[in-house]
């Protein structure tokens, strides 16, 4: 079916259409533009089962918070060290890069569903991070960033346990 086909009518009886299309209009092309903006969409949209059907972030992290720290996991794969910068901008850790950028079309591929070009991802933290005590690892395609929060007290009275 062609997208000129579902031009909207006066009535079911009437050939005239409610609107209609300059001379110029390449309903191909549309549709191909169409076709693309939609697989495009499909590629970012989590239909997994238990999603909530939202668009997929990327890099897809993992932060977890102990009473001293803040840990950041973030999936990177096929990225090295290299290619990835962080940094922790007022109470903020910033993860930017590039994933490949190799010209689909020009490379023969006949689908692309990877996403490709650069990325960042902003992290807030509720608690201030000491600036000088931040670790970041990169392996097997995670980055794991550990922060230290800043003016941890320490507990002054603590009861031991006795194990037997």
């Amino acid at each position: 079916m062609k997208f000129s086909d579902l031009t909207p009518r006066r009535s079911p009886f009437s050939s005239s259409p409610l609107w209609s299309f300059p001379s110029d209009f390449d309903s191909d092309r549309f549709e191909s533009d169409i076709d693309e903006f939609m697989r495009n969409l499909n590629a970012d949209v989590d239909f997994s089962p238990d999603g909530d059907y939202g668009f997929r972030t990327f890099p897809s992290i993992d932060i977890r918070e102990t009473p001293e720290s803040y840990t950041v996991d973030a999936e990177l794969p096929g990225l090295l060290a290299k290619d990835i910068d962080i940094e922790v901008v007022n109470n903020s850790l910033f993860i930017k890069g590039e994933t490949g950028t190799e010209a689909a079309k020009e490379n023969g591929y006949i689908c692309c569903e990877r996403a490709r070009g650069a990325f960042s991802r902003k992290i807030p933290f509720d608690e201030e991070v000491n600036v000088e005590n931040i670790n970041a690892e990169l392996k097997d395609g995670v980055l794991h960033v550990e922060l230290k929060k800043k003016n941890i007290e320490i507990p002054q009275h603590k009861k031991i346990e006795i194990r037997q």
